[in-house]
């Protein structure tokens, strides 16, 4: 089945990263007021266990990667993202924390700078809702790429299923697609088993009045 978008995508690559880095200072601020029950559902439903290999694409301030890192203290610990800010503060979270410093890579999701099965999770949060459905399924494959036989992917997005919200939201996106980040409402879930990926799970979650879809699957070999 086809990948469905509330509407097309905004931002082109370039413009991600601009916005991203116009972002930076305040993100931390709103993932956590909007986003913050999501990731512990998301935390919990991915189970990492210690010892494992975790990539996080598209690691943002660092919140998420490091409930990751806190999960997996004998495991490997890798994040990318497009935006050097980004990385930036993502090392300085984790250094205030005192904690060891993941590998961190300034990448593109499409291009992964890394040997195929080098991990046993794969992380995407907020991710894949900024990108054009070709580089939704460009992304996906190179996640799977990644990804060791029967290892998991764990993705968060804007969900497409409240029709009020994505009118609203639509509104939004169509005046100020940078300021909400690019991000706009999508349904990813039933194109995963085309893309080579079995779904285990299916969480769906609103916080003050945003809905996400949340999806553990595995990958299929």
């Amino acid at each position: 089945m086809e990948i469905e978008e509330s509407s097309s995508a905004k931002l082109t690559i370039p413009e991600v990263v601009d916005a991203y880095s116009r972002l930076a200072p305040l993100y931390g601020i709103w993932e956590t007021l909007t986003e913050g029950r999501t990731g512990k559902l998301a935390s919990e439903l991915a189970s990492v266990r210690s010892g494992e290999a975790v990539l996080e694409v598209g690691v943002g301030p660092g919140i998420m990667l490091e409930s990751l890192a806190r999960a997996n203290s004998e495991g490997i610990i890798a994040g990318i993202d497009l935006t050097p800010a980004m990385l930036q503060r993502t090392r300085r979270r984790f250094r205030h924390r005192s904690l060891a410093s993941p590998a961190l890579f300034q990448a593109d999701v499409r291009f992964l700078p890394f040997a195929d099965g080098s991990f046993d999770m794969v992380f995407s949060s907020y991710l894949l809702d900024l990108l054009s459905i070709p580089n939704i399924e460009k992304a996906l494959q190179e996640m799977r790429r990644v990804i060791r036989p029967s290892g998991r992917l764990m993705l968060v997005y804007l969900s497409q299923d409240k029709p009020w919200f994505n009118r609203i939201w639509g509104f939004f996106y169509w005046m100020v697609p940078m300021l909400l980040g690019g991000c706009r409402p999508i349904h990813v879930a039933a194109h995963l088993p085309s893309a080579g990926f079995a779904v285990v799970a299916t969480r769906r979650i609103t916080q003050w009045g945003i809905p996400a879809e949340l999806i553990l699957a595995n990958r299929e070999s």
